[in-house]
């Protein structure tokens, strides 16, 4: 069921007050507040009745679908609790939850205000506030612990206060952040609890009191917008409202009063996430608040923090001036006030300026603002200096890699860029194997002598011998015949490029980046005058190898490798492999042929009809399937080299275990099906044959092994093969051919027979040159010779009477 209907948060409220004089049915109250729940466990609006047509939902002050809020996760409800207001037809249900219907972990407490029409009792407006994990002091567990321990059961009715007075008593609880006046209008009593989060604030001594953490700074912006639940008959009120300190941050409380005094205050608070409770003896008030704040806002969350500092300062200072006291004899912090602190550092160091703007807010004093302060640029200091804080503090007994995982940077969640470059670089050049990575070249560590060394002096007999002559060597240089074929202009030009060598600038480098891209540029543009980049190959067909630029491949062993693949260069032992495998496989088709051939032929001989004949070659093939099924490939398994027969194959063959004869081959029984009552035969074998084939089969085992052997000898560890056995060879030929023989035997059958010879020449049908053969030879005795040209062409193209 879908419950489309959208009307804005004003609009439904403005409803509330035309059907307030109509009466209301508490019992029906708490019934639709069970379907709530219910729907919630289930995890569906459809079990939600009675809804009005102008229905809302609204979730952590926002309208929404209602099939988009929490109301469609199915949660497991552990604490269910329930006011209802018989004036505003209205209540509130607070539910605690810490996992989903499926088992998993799913922690919310969600604060509920349902209003009705008091006539029809049709639900109007729901109204929820949601808290869960990351909001403010957000705690599951420890809030169903203590809500498990509070009483709400119903007051007496003489002394139940009015419904003016517990609205009194929450709006000027309420009124505390922007009113100063409102703290002295809280009716405050003892002993008093607060529940905030998972800690509370009292520890059930009688002098516990809920004013742990009231405002001081009364300057802030007012909680608006309240929408009211109040119960006389559990002295409970249900408040929800905009906290508009907070960033108009969605709040809820809820108060319950004895004897006109607050004992219970839960606290919501979505997005920065709470639920605080305070109870007081004299005072009975619960408050749930709920904000919803990001978690880069927590820090704006501070002011209960503040607070509760200063108000302890104070009632310190007040018992300072009764009994003296030291350091050593100050009274701990209750759990409240360490666990606001806590939150306050940790707003302070997450925040930035806006929490360091929160606690100038505050109204902390000089001492605490610089304490405070102080911690957070420690807090900073060894948040950027982890690494070294980690090594100092390493003990000597730690390893390598413990030191390196200290002293490593952590996971941010976010990649760096050296991670990053690192990471493109593998993937666009693939590291090699550690085994097929060349040796390290390692430096050359021998001494160099530095010193400055003195040419060899010659004595002068080895210095006129090599002595040249100067001219007779510019002589020889062949410039004159050079020149011959020069002309003018070329010669002109050869003058002044010699003339430019012995220039102070002749032939000068760029020192420059700049200099040399002005170079290389000069240079290409040179060659492309040329034409050398006309015939360069470009667009999609470019095949380009992806070795080429791969920086883990040297140049030269790439080229090298090119050269070799481009020649079908190959080791010798891969070249004696291809022929082993050629040979193995010549031998393996031409013993499958023959063996086909002969044992179709002697199938068929045995006489019947076709279809008896092929019934015959598949009884054959089942046999052969159960006594003799088809093994893995033998060249697959690699097997030492002093074996004569392959020990792995022979063992798989044993312990092999026969085809049920539920499953047939897939090559045979596919024309006719084979009665089980029938006993099959044994396999079709036959020794005049293989007798016959002995001796080929013998010379050509003989000569494979040889070739393996020899391949063997060459080939590395884990490619050495096997050496071929006759009657493994055989056993894998009759496997083969025995589903095939039904097929062959067809087709025999099928084909037509050929003519004869003399059928061609008798025939009409045939070529002239079929005419010259066929026929018995006329053998022509005459002692005179007269059979000639034209005797021989009459009896060749004569056509003889049938």
């Amino acid at each position: 069921m879908m419950l489309p209907w959208t009307l804005s948060v004003g609009a439904a409220l403005s409803a509330l007050l035309a059907a307030a004089s109509a009466e209301c049915d508490r019992e029906a109250l708490f019934k639709f507040a069970d379907s709530y729940v219910f729907a919630q466990e289930n995890g569906h609006a459809g079990y939600l009745e009675n809804i009005a047509d102008n229905f809302t939902y609204v979730e952590n002050n926002k309208t929404h679908e209602i099939t988009t809020g929490i109301l469609n996760n199915a949660l497991v409800i552990d604490h269910r609790h329930t006011i209802a207001d018989t004036i505003e037809c209205a209540t509130f249900t607070e539910l605690v939850v810490t996992r989903n219907a499926s088992g998993m972990p799913a922690p919310y407490v969600i604060g509920t205000q349902i209003r009705h029409s008091p006539g029809d009792m049709s639900c109007y407006l729901i109204d929820s506030i949601v808290t869960t994990e990351g909001h403010w002091l957000f705690n599951a567990t420890g809030t169903l612990y203590w809500v498990q321990r509070e009483n709400w059961g119903p007051i007496p009715e003489a002394e139940r206060d009015s419904r003016d007075t517990l609205k009194a008593a929450a709006d000027a609880y309420l009124s505390m952040w922007d009113n100063k006046s409102a703290i002295d209008a809280v009716p405050w009593g003892t002993p008093c609890a607060r529940l905030e989060g998972g800690v509370y604030t009292g520890n059930g001594g009688p002098n516990d009191s809920c004013k742990v953490g009231i405002p001081t700074n009364n300057t802030q912006a007012p909680n608006s917008y309240r929408r009211y639940v109040i119960d006389e008959t559990v002295g409970a009120i249900s408040v929800l409202c905009i906290f508009e300190h907070l960033e108009n941050a969605p709040d809820s409380h809820e108060f319950r009063l004895e004897k006109g005094k607050p004992s219970r205050d839960p606290h919501m608070a979505p997005a920065v996430g709470k639920i605080p409770r305070c109870t007081e003896a004299g005072i009975v008030a619960v408050i749930t608040s709920t904000f919803e704040k990001p978690r880069s806002s927590v820090q704006l969350c501070l002011s209960p923090t503040s607070d509760l500092l200063a108000t302890e300062a104070d009632d310190k200072t007040d018992r300072d001036r009764e009994t003296p006291t030291d350091a050593s004899s100050a009274p701990e912090p209750g759990p409240m006030a360490r666990r606001l602190e806590e939150a306050t550092e940790e707003a302070l160091l997450t925040g930035g300026r806006a929490g360091r703007r929160a606690v100038e807010e505050a109204g902390f004093s000089e001492e605490l603002k610089e304490r405070l302060f102080a911690r957070v640029k420690d807090a900073q200091f060894r948040s950027e200096n982890a690494a070294a804080f980690a090594e100092a503090g390493m003990p000597t007994s730690a390893g390598q890699a413990t030191r390196l995982m200290a002293t490593s940077q952590p996971w941010t969640g976010t990649e760096t860029t050296q991670d990053a470059v690192l990471r493109m670089l593998n993937d666009a050049h693939k590291p090699l194997k550690p085994e097929l990575r060349g040796r390290p070249k390692m430096p050359d560590l021998q001494p160099v002598d530095m010193r400055m060394g003195q040419e060899p002096r010659l004595n002068a007999g080895r210095r006129a011998a090599s002595a040249r002559d100067k001219a007779s060597a510019y002589s020889g240089m062949g410039l004159k015949e050079l020149e011959k074929g020069l002309s003018e202009d070329e010669k002109e030009a050869m003058k002044k490029e010699f003339r430019d060598r012995f220039r102070p600038a002749a032939r000068a480098m760029p020192n420059t980046l700049t200099g040399l891209a002005s170079l290389a540029n000069e240079r290409i543009e040179d060659a492309i005058a040329r034409g050398q980049f006309k015939n360069i190959p470009r667009g999609r067909g470019v095949e380009r190898d992806s070795r080429a630029d791969n920086p883990f491949i040297d140049t030269t062993e790439y080229i090298m490798n090119k050269m070799i693949k481009r020649q079908d260069i190959v080791p010798p032992w891969i070249e004696k492999q291809q022929e082993l495998v050629r040979q193995a496989h010549v031998f393996r088709t031409r013993l499958r042929n023959d063996w086909k051939r002969y044992a179709a032929r002697m199938i068929a001989s045995k006489g019947g009809s076709l279809e008896e004949q092929m019934n015959r070659a598949r009884r054959y093939a089942k046999a052969e399937e159960l006594h003799n099924p088809r093994k893995r490939d033998v060249d697959q398994i690699a097997v030492p080299t002093n074996s004569t027969d392959d020990p792995v194959m022979a063992k798989m063959r044993q312990q092999g275990t026969p085809a049920s004869a539920d499953a047939p081959s897939p090559r045979v029984d596919q024309g006719e099906i084979i009665p089980e009552d029938e006993p099959l035969p044994p396999p079709f074998r036959d020794s005049a044959w293989i007798a016959a084939e002995k001796s080929y089969m013998d010379l050509s085992i003989g000569n494979l092994n040889a070739l393996t052997r020899s391949y063997n000898l060459m080939a590395p560890e884990l490619a050495k093969k096997p050496y071929f056995s006759l009657e493994r060879e055989l056993n894998s030929c009759f496997a083969d051919v025995a589903p095939q023989l039904a097929d062959v035997i067809k087709e025999r059958a099928a084909k037509p027979s050929p003519k004869s010879v003399l059928e061609a020449l008798d025939g009409r049908q045939g070529s002239v040159f079929d005419r010259f053969g066929g026929r018995k030879a006329k053998v022509y005795e005459s002692k005179a010779p007269h059979y000639g040209f034209r005797e021989m062409w009459r009896d060749l193209f004569t056509r003889q009477p049938s």
